[in-house]
């Protein structure tokens, strides 16, 4: 396994002298290390995106602790340090004691909410006398990351390598459209971010710079996809020797919260913004008067039982959403439908979020306009399937103060969702856009 690049380990030991050896060794591997004397030199915020942590035990004033102390300090010091929001991480314990090792790993596991690996490894089977030698440090690191139970843990330090190096090929490689590598580069470069915008956004006149260049990074974006997998291609991954993906089922509960989990990660994303996009969907407030109607209409075509309408559309496991589908190219290229000088209009689909009992109140909805694959996601820790009713795509000014962002639709599933619309209304918004 390849050590993590861009500045994705930390070291945490009060005798820098002592790590100096280990820090060369990153070095000249090309890892920035993050080093730190102990817990008051920590940043005032928690580090993210961290996948190899060295951490001594016995810091400042732990010399002669017991093994206790010595553990739950360790515990606290990865709290402090690590973010919640860190992702998977591998701790390497500078400790020749297995029983402390093990109680530090149980400590820190309680302390914080991440995949861990931990690995005790003795300073002396790294050194030769009183100094660290690099190839030591390198082969003893090395056979503790390439275990079977780290297999995982690599593989994302892998794939994160790949996007860090296609990102600088990206960027490399479009840098080289200005000849000049002078003064002129800066002029160049920027008329070329401005072309990138124009192309994006045809007749759509964006003032502000940033707007322009999220515009302009929308192409640019585009060639990262390729980037990243030429260099996952040329890399070898580290795993153990006869790594493969595991095929065997496990329990029940573990089974269906991978499954819920992982369309939830291919349905949506939670990224917020203060405008209207496509694929946002929103949960309207209330639900009296026309929404309610409009509501049990809709539970009604999708199957629920008739004579349960009033029960099914008060319930608390119900809620009406809006879906906005005005496509993409039409926001980037400003053909909304619009009302000269007045405003301009987003099209929409209704739909029904349900959760609990009242995911089985949908037994045949009507599939020639139901769309009906966004079922069994994790939302907030509750397994949701959502609805949407591909009949009518409503238009008009969405007012975003009336109604609860929840996330935002993939723009694979949005896509599918726009297609399956098409069929119903031959096109979206064909008649009357500007």
């Amino acid at each position: 396994m390849d050590l993590p690049k861009n500045a994705r380990v930390a070291v945490v030991d009060n005798v820098p002298g002592e790590v100096a050896d280990l820090l060369s060794v990153l070095a000249k591997e090309g890892v920035s290390t993050l080093f730190y004397k102990g817990p008051s030199a920590f940043p005032a915020v928690p580090l993210t995106g961290i996948r190899l942590l060295f951490l001594d035990l016995e810091l400042a004033g732990l010399e002669n602790a017991n093994e206790k102390t010595k553990a739950s300090t360790a515990a606290a010091n990865l709290k402090k340090l690590i973010g919640p929001d860190n992702g998977p991480l591998m701790v390497v314990l500078w400790t020749n004691h297995a029983e402390v090792a093990e109680l530090a790993k149980q400590y820190m596991l309680q302390a914080v909410k991440l995949p861990l690996f931990v690995m005790p490894i003795d300073k002396a089977d790294c050194m030769d006398g009183k100094s660290f030698v690099a190839e030591k440090i390198k082969s003893r690191i090395a056979k503790m990351l390439t275990q079977p139970a780290a297999d995982c843990v690599g593989l994302y330090v892998d794939w994160e390598n790949a996007v860090f190096n296609g990102t600088v090929q990206l960027a490399a490689r479009l840098s080289s459209v200005a000849d000049d590598n002078g003064e002129k580069w800066h002029e160049i470069m920027s008329r070329a971010f401005h072309k990138l915008y124009k192309a994006e956004c045809d007749k759509n006149n964006l003032v502000g710079a940033k707007e322009q260049f999220l515009c302009a990074c929308h192409l640019y974006n585009e060639g990262l996809v390729s980037n990243v997998n030429n260099s996952l291609s040329k890399m070898q991954l580290g795993v153990s020797e006869g790594f493969k993906f595991k095929e065997e089922k496990l329990s029940d509960e573990i089974e269906n919260a991978l499954r819920t989990r992982l369309n939830a990660f291919l349905f949506y994303d939670r990224i917020s913004h203060a405008f209207v996009a496509p694929g946002d969907v929103f949960a309207m407030r209330g639900g009296e008067g026309a929404d309610a109607n409009l509501l049990k209409a809709i539970l009604r075509d999708f199957g629920a039982n008739c004579e349960l309408l009033d029960s099914i559309s008060q319930s608390e496991n119900i809620k009406l959403c809006k879906v906005i589908v005005t496509p993409l190219c039409d926001v980037a290229q400003n053909k909304k439908l619009t009302v000269p000088n007045v405003c301009k209009f987003d099209r929409y689909a209704w739909a029904v979020l349900a959760c609990g009992d009242m995911r089985s109140s949908f037994k045949n909805p009507k599939t020639d306009y139901a769309y009906n694959e966004l079922k069994g996601f994790e939302y907030d820790g509750v397994v949701y399937d959502l609805l949407i009713d591909l009949y009518a795509i409503g238009t008009e000014v969405v007012d975003i103060e009336s109604m609860d962002w929840l996330f935002t639709l993939k723009p694979a599933i949005l896509a599918d969702v726009q297609s399956k619309a098409a069929n119903q209304l031959n096109r979206i918004g064909i008649c009357a856009v500007k």
